[in-house]
């Protein structure tokens, strides 16, 4: 079985962001799967893997603007 890293991951997710919003949305749930399965899973280093990914995945798309700290 082949594992998405997480380098592969931020590529992906870098590439389909130029592209249409539904490619972008799609390769985001074929991620999300695959996280999933690999959560399930009874390895433990496969599934801290699958945490911080999709602990990327969650803070890629927050929103920043509120965080704006002044000096």
């Amino acid at each position: 079985m082949f594992e998405r890293t997480l380098q592969d991951l931020i590529r992906g997710l870098r590439a389909h962001k130029a592209s249409s919003k539904a490619q972008e949305d799609a390769f985001i749930q074929e991620a999300m799967v695959e996280i999933r399965e690999e959560l399930k899973g009874k390895d433990m280093a496969l599934k801290a893997e699958g945490m911080i990914k999709m602990c990327y995945v969650c803070t890629d798309f927050l929103d920043m603007k509120r965080a704006n700290y002044s000096s």
